[in-house]
């Protein structure tokens, strides 16, 4: 792909030189024109076979934002949503939105199966639905929503607002109602701080149970964290904002993690009882929506833990437990395949080689623990992505680098036999 860009943009650089020789001027290269186009950002739309990206098109007050789509086949784009159109619904100039980390605020978020999308318009919720017709504005707030997210079901959308947890139905039946109380910059409900998105790659605070009946929301206590003036560059004296920031051997947030109906009621907290958990890493739902799959460590990071905690009650079991004396990298989150078995990628095992591979790893005993476990990689190659399971055909495809080698290339593999 980048060699074919580059010939692309060679290819229209010696014709631009053909037809037109100027000299380079700073205003030429940084103007808008073709020296500046960045890449479509083409995503898959779900359960359709099309692309979506971001556009737009005039100039001034002409200019329009975009949802355009593209099938494989198709020659040409169509345009599936004005969202300059849905300004329309939300009077005034709005709240301006905030992303998690460095990441910026999301655009858009779809429902599941790719029907309906909730756009962030202003600062407040709008939601579309391509078979019903018009959008419907749900929220009103003067005060930023962050992470908006859909369930399963199309049915809620979930959201952060002031530090505490938010839901709004999408039919606009009933007014956004809060889940959670007493959120505050010390003790933030469903919302991160600098150390998890930073460090830790999380882009969310909240977690919906497949069948949309709960959330799981993480819950920081920054009370024990010092306090850290970042000066702002731009201005004229440097003055700048204080944020909870830990330096090496400060005190880290603590992290905790809470269950709570979408109806409401009280929150149900996980067991993560454990001296040697320092950071809550991974997060992820059982497909049956009855447990939590948590992985944490220590602080050193050199301790890691598999934890299954019950909805009901919170009740925990160690599935799974890893330990290096140099360092573990924080894992991708448990993928389930089906009920009983999700992909685990590690580098710890019974092979000399410490490669990292993807296993397959089956919780039909939870109450013994790991019932089994099936290597899926093999041992002369670093397994990155997994990039597609089949579970129906048992195959998948992940990302590699063979030892000795320094190119990433796909492989395809089979649940059965090791990848060719």
């Amino acid at each position: 792909l980048l060699l074919g860009l580059l010939i692309l943009l060679g290819g229209s650089l010696q014709m631009s030189q053909a037809r037109d020789a100027q000299p380079l001027t700073i205003q030429r290269v940084f103007g808008g024109g073709a020296f500046t186009r960045g890449l479509p950002g083409w995503s898959w739309r779900p359960g359709h076979a099309e692309m979506v990206r971001l556009t737009s098109k005039g100039r001034g007050k002409e200019r329009r934002s975009l949802l355009v789509a593209r099938s494989p086949d198709a020659a040409a784009e169509r345009t599936l949503l004005d969202l300059t159109s849905l300004a329309a619904l939300v009077p005034g100039p709005g709240v301006r939105t905030r992303g998690i980390g460095r990441s910026g605020a999301p655009r858009y978020r779809w429902q599941a199966d790719g029907k309906a999308l909730c756009a962030v318009v202003k600062g407040d919720l709008v939601w579309v639905d391509f078979l019903s017709g018009a959008p419907r504005r749900l929220t009103e707030t003067k005060s930023p929503i962050l992470d908006p997210r859909v369930s399963p079901d199309g049915r809620h959308i979930a959201f952060t607002r002031e530090h505490d947890l938010h839901v709004v139905a999408t039919d606009g039946s009933s007014p956004p109602r809060a889940l959670t109380t007493g959120g505050t910059p010390e003790v933030r409900n469903a919302s991160l701080d600098w150390v998890y998105p930073e460090e830790l790659s999380f882009d969310r605070a909240v977690w919906w149970a497949p069948n949309g009946q709960h959330l799981c929301y993480m819950q920081l206590d920054e009370r024990k964290v010092p306090k850290h003036r970042l000066p702002n560059l731009m201005g004229r004296r440097g003055e700048g904002r204080e944020m909870y920031y830990p330096r090496a051997g400060d005190p880290n947030p603590r992290a905790r993690l809470g269950v709570v109906p979408v109806s409401g009621g009280p929150t149900v907290w996980l067991d993560l009882s454990s001296d040697k958990v320092e950071y809550v890493v991974r997060v992820a739902w059982t497909p049956d929506s009855s447990h939590m799959l948590v992985v944490t460590m220590d602080r050193l990071q050199q301790q890691l833990e598999v934890i299954a905690c019950r909805l009901s009650d919170g009740r925990s079991l160690v599935l799974r437990r890893e330990s290096d004396k140099a360092w573990i990298d924080a894992p991708p989150t448990p993928r389930f395949v089906s009920d009983h078995q999700y992909l685990w990628r590690t580098h710890i095992g019974d092979h000399e080689s410490g490669a990292v591979r993807w296993v397959l790893v089956g919780t039909e005993d939870q109450h013994k623990g790991i019932a089994s476990y099936q290597v899926l990689t093999p041992d002369h190659i670093d397994a990155g992505r997994m990039l597609h399971f089949d579970a129906q055909e048992k195959t998948f495809f992940f990302e590699g680098t063979e030892h000795g080698k320094t190119d990433r290339l796909i492989y395809r593999g089979t649940v059965s036999e090791e990848p060719g």
